[in-house]
């Protein structure tokens, strides 16, 4: 049955809502544990290299290491969850990233830190594909999604103002026969095991398994989805091998390499530079990341909700990508 044009706006507004508030707080707090398990490395670093002998170029290496298994398991895991569950494969991931980090806490040797770390990055791997191409696009069409995605990149940003004091804390403590490195480890592995139970409760795969939505939302967002699906299809049909080749996907991939080069060589020692030319306790450190991320969560909250409103899109990512540039350079010149 076709609805009167002012019922459809109205099941659409309700539709929209209701996705904001049920899907993505899951989404949101599954990427701040991914987050805070994949860095806290970086604060683990000012006494774990002192307690393990490593180098600066052990850590880096290791810090790196991640992100090879990252890349190798990235695809695979993004399509095994696109053809199964995306829920039940973020949950099991979560498991798996969780149990990795916890041990962690129990490595004495270069080759297990590396080791580990690759690991790490194999079990996170598919988180992002999964978030952003599966789930997003399955409750948010095209005018909501440039806002959803802000909202879920502001994790990262949560993450460090919860994650950096809540570090600093802990590496103050610890656990009986476990150095305050140590026990980081192993403490901020528990929430993604604890997590993975409650996501695969709390979410839906898709609308039509959503029973808080009424059964006119059901088939509004179930359409939303089809059709803009249809809509990228008709344009142009891919391949896996010419989705990799084609020409506008490799400039997206080098200008994400580029930006993401910068952000995490900034997010994996920007703890160990502070400490050492201010000399602050471990605590005054992490509290110390707080101020400039509550601004960058602040400004990227502002870039989505402005993209959306105008649906320009290049732009309202150039800008922020030219500011951390300078930010980077500054850095280095002072």
């Amino acid at each position: 049955m076709t609805l009167p044009p002012n019922s459809t706006e109205e099941v659409a507004a309700s539709a929209r809502r209701k996705a904001y508030v049920r899907i993505l707080p899951p989404l949101f707090i599954t990427s701040v544990i991914a987050y805070l398990d994949r860095v806290n490395l970086a604060y683990a670093k000012l006494t774990m290299n002192q307690d393990l002998h490593f180098s600066d170029e052990v850590f880096g290496l290791g810090a790196g290491i991640f992100f090879l298994g990252y890349v190798l398991f990235e695809i695979p895991g993004a399509l095994i969850a696109e053809r199964t569950s995306p829920r039940w494969w973020l949950a099991r991931i979560m498991v798996t990233w969780g149990i990795v980090s916890g041990l962690m806490a129990f490595m004495s040797e270069t080759w297990e830190f590396y080791l580990l770390r690759f690991l790490l990055g194999v079990a996170e791997a598919s988180l992002y594909p999964v978030l952003y191409a599966s789930c997003i696009p399955r409750w948010f069409g095209a005018q909501d999604r440039p806002r959803a995605i802000a909202l879920l990149l502001a994790s990262l940003q949560v993450s460090n103002m919860i994650g950096a004091p809540l570090a600093g804390w802990i590496l103050g403590l610890s656990l009986p026969g476990l150095e305050g490195w140590q026990t980081l480890f192993l403490l901020e592995a528990i929430p993604a095991v604890l997590f993975a139970v409650i996501l695969v409760r709390w979410m839906c795969d898709e609308p039509s398994q959503a029973a808080w939505l009424s059964p006119a939302e059901r088939d509004w967002l179930t359409m939303q989805y089809r059709r803009e699906s249809e809509e990228k299809r008709q344009r142009r049909p891919y391949t896996l091998w010419q989705a990799l080749s084609d020409r506008e996907v490799l400039k997206l991939c080098l200008i994400y390499f580029l930006w993401i080069t910068g952000f995490w060589g900034f997010s994996y020692w920007m703890p160990s530079v502070l400490k050492s030319f201010s000399g602050w306790s471990d605590l005054a450190i992490g509290w110390m990341v707080v101020p400039p991320m509550t601004l960058s969560l602040g400004f990227m909250l502002w870039i989505g909700h402005r993209s959306s409103l105008t649906g320009e899109k290049r732009w309202h990512g150039a800008i922020g990508m030219f500011i951390g540039a300078l930010g980077l350079l500054l850095g280095n010149a002072f």
